[in-house]
C-alpha cells in the first residue's frame, strides 16, 4: 500500500496536538454492557486521500471504516470481520474490512457517486434499498459466517446497529461522527459501539440510550484536543465506566507490487497473449481497497508475461 499525501493542511497543523488513532475498549453498567471507542481522524483522512474522495463520500466510507474498526475491538488472533452493503442508489454499494490487528480497508462501487443533485438527496438516497451483509472470518479454519438483512434506514450507524439486534440478540448502539469544517475538509472522526450483554436491565438500557441521545459529535470532541479516556470518563461517568485495553488502529492494505506481480505471472497463457495483441502497456494495476496504483513498465510486463513460455 502507498499513503497518498494528505492534502488537508489545516487537519496536519493540527494533529501534533490530537491524540493519536486508538481504540479503546471498557465496560459499563458493573459489567453488564461492553463498549468501545474510536479515534479514527487519521484514518479517515489517509482514506479520503488515497481513495480521492468528496464531501458525501467521505462520510459513508467513513463512518463504515469507523464501524469495522470497532468491530474489530474483540476479534481473536488471525479473525476478520467484514461489512458488504449492495444497494440499487447511485452508491452501489461498499465493502469494508477489519483484521484483529484493528487495519481497516474498504471501497465504494461507485466513486465518485453519480448523484443527480446532491444537494436535494439524504444519506438514504445514495443507498436506496439493499442488503447489509456481516461476516465474520477466522483466516486459518477459513470457515466464514455471514448474517444479512436488508436496509432498513439507508445509515450504517443504524442498520449495523439493527443487525445486532435483530439478528444477534444483542442490544446494540452505534455513534459513528466525521466532523468536516467549513470549506469540506475532516476535522476530525470517531465512533461508539456500546451492547447490552444478557441479561442487562430494562432501566440500564434506557439510561444508556439517553446518553448517547446527548453525547456530543466525536469528530468534534478529538479535533478539539479531547482524549479518549477524558471523553469515557465525563460522558459515561453515571455508567462506572471501566477501561479495559487499548490498542492502534489504521487505515492499512496489505498490498504491494510484489503480490501482483505474482498474480500477473499466472494469468492464464491466452489473456497474457491477449494483453501483448492489444498492445496493453504499460501495465496498470489499481487495488481497490486502498487506491494504490502499480505500473508495470513495458519491460517489466514483457518479462511477466513471456517467461517460461513462446508465445504465438
Amino acid at each position: 500500500m502507498v499513503k497518498r499525501k494528505i492534502e488537508n493542511l489545516l487537519f496536519l497543523e493540527n494533529y501534533p496536538n490530537m491524540e493519536k488513532d486508538k481504540l479503546t475498549s471498557f465496560l459499563l453498567g458493573g459489567g453488564k454492557m461492553r463498549a468501545v471507542l474510536c479515534n479514527g481522524s487519521l484514518m479517515v483522512n489517509q482514506m479520503r486521500a488515497n481513495h480521492q474522495l468528496q464531501i458525501a463520500e467521505t462520510l459513508i466510507l467513513g463512518r463504515n471504516f469507523l464501524a469495522a474498526s470497532l468491530l474489530s475491538a474483540n476479534l481473536k488472533e488471525e479473525d476478520l470481520i467484514k461489512i458488504q452493503i449492495d444497494c440499487n442508489g447511485p452508491l452501489g454499494g461498499l465493502n469494508v474490512e477489519a483484521d484483529f490487528r484493528h487495519n481497516v480497508r474498504g471501497y465504494l462501487l461507485n466513486n465518485p457517486v453519480n448523484a443527480p443533485d446532491p444537494g436535494s438527496m439524504t444519506l438514504s438516497d445514495y443507498f436506496g434499498a439493499g442488503v447489509l451483509s456481516y461476516t465474520r472470518l477466522n483466516r486459518i479454519t477459513n470457515k466464514p459466517f455471514t448474517g444479512k438483512i436488508e436496509l432498513q434506514y439507508g445509515n450504517t450507524t443504524h442498520d449495523l446497529a439493527y443487525y445486532f439486534t435483530a439478528s444477534e440478540q444483542l442490544a446494540t448502539a452505534f455513534k459513528l461522527d466525521v466532523a468536516f469544517s467549513d470549506d469540506g475538509n475532516v476535522k476530525g472522526a470517531g465512533g461508539l459501539l456500546i451492547q447490552a450483554l444478557p441479561g442487562t436491565d430494562e432501566e440500564l438500557l434506557v439510561e444508556a440510550e439517553s446518553i448517547i441521545a446527548e453525547l456530543p459529535s466525536l469528530g468534534q470532541w478529538f479535533a478539539g484536543g479531547g482524549t479518549s479516556e477524558d471523553f469515557i470518563g465525563e460522558k459515561m461517568a453515571s455508567l462506572q465506566p471501566q477501561i479495559l485495553a487499548e490498542s492502534p488502529t489504521e487505515f492499512y492494505c496489505p498490498c504491494e507490487k510484489e503480490r501482483i506481480r505474482v498474480h500477473i505471472g499466472a494469468l492464464p497463457d491466452e489473456d497474457k497473449e491477449d494483453i501483448i495483441r492489444k498492445n496493453e502497456f504499460p501495465i496498470q494495476s489499481v487495488c481497490h481497497n486502498c487506491g494504490t496504483s502499480y505500473l508495470f513498465s513495458w519491460e517489466e510486463s514483457m518479462e511477466l508475461l513471456t517467461r517460461g513460455r513462446k508465445l504465438q
